[in-house]
């Protein structure tokens, strides 16, 4: 058999061989034959094609990470949920006689994946060289919202050195973002009193699911649940006391959590919260601005 190459000579010395022409599991004895003016050289050697089936990878996510399989677009490919280390787990199907897993991580964005070596993610301690791949939330956190999209790539490679490859994409669910949060109400507020929250504009893929309001002192370490709402329009919030030790204070917080648990929380800001009734009996700082109120209150 003769592989001609476009009917003149090799003008370098590499060639590559078209095997579809060639019979598996069949002995070929290659010969090059080098011609320089009037002498020439011969090569041989043998080749033999194997038929040997490449070893067939299957990509699973593992047991805790969490993700929503019901909403699988195929332009960006399994949405995993945020803040959540991820695990995978590599398999495969008959031949499975697999000396090494080999795997290679792609970011993306909306339009490309990109093949980068990424020192954190080489040095994880499983991957790489084994059947599990763990990929912690911070490397994937410290990306976003630039890089929210990955194509993982499995590679298996058997003792005959042969060769299987599949690949997953994934994608992270950005939370909600670009809207604003303003307390509509006066920063000082005597116990009973409800404050009105107004949250406006706020974007999501997925639609905004709730907006929770909290409140934050200095002297808690926890904060205080105060509302679950469905609407941004949060009105009639009654809040606790503040501290006295820290002039009655209190933070403001709203997550805006979408349908998909994935969450951003915006400080309102600062609001003094105390029982102010008694401001006209007695000088207090937390009465600042309160006093003149219940002094007319009183007289009339």
């Amino acid at each position: 058999m003769i592989f001609p190459v476009n009917g003149t000579y090799l003008q370098n010395t590499n060639y590559t061989l078209n095997t579809s022409r060639m019979t598996v599991d069949t002995f070929y004895e290659i010969i090059f034959r080098g011609i320089k003016g009037q002498n020439e050289g011969l090569r041989y050697f043998e080749l033999e094609l194997i038929g040997a089936q490449p070893p067939q990878p299957i990509i699973r996510i593992a047991d805790g990470t969490p993700f929503e399989p019901s909403l699988v677009p195929s332009q960006y490919g399994q949405l995993l949920r945020p803040n959540a280390d991820i695990r995978i787990i590599g398999d495969c199907v008959q031949p499975c006689n697999i000396s090494t897993y080999e795997w290679k991580l792609r970011p993306g964005n909306e339009t490309d994946f990109n093949e980068v070596a990424w020192e954190e993610f080489s040095h994880q301690p499983t991957g790489i060289t084994t059947d599990t791949l763990f990929i912690p939330r911070e490397l994937i956190e410290s990306r976003l919202p630039d890089i929210y999209r990955y194509e993982i790539e499995l590679q298996l490679v058997d003792s005959e050195n042969v060769r299987g490859v599949a690949a997953i994409k994934i994608a992270i669910n950005l939370p909600p973002r670009d809207g604003t949060c303003d307390l509509i109400s006066s920063s000082t507020i005597s116990v009973g009193e409800g404050v009105n929250v107004t949250c406006d504009n706020w974007k999501d893929e997925h639609g905004i699911a709730t907006y929770t309001v909290y409140t934050r002192n200095s002297q808690i370490s926890t904060d205080s649940l105060i509302s679950i709402r469905e609407s941004g329009q949060l009105t009639n919030l009654k809040l606790p006391m503040g501290p006295e030790s820290d002039e009655y204070k209190l933070e403001i917080l709203i997550q805006i959590t979408d349908n998909f648990e994935s969450s951003t929380t915006k400080s309102v800001g600062e609001v003094i919260v105390s029982d102010f009734t008694n401001c006209f009996l007695q000088p207090a700082t937390h009465c600042k601005g309160r006093r003149l109120v219940f002094d007319r209150q009183l007289t009339v």
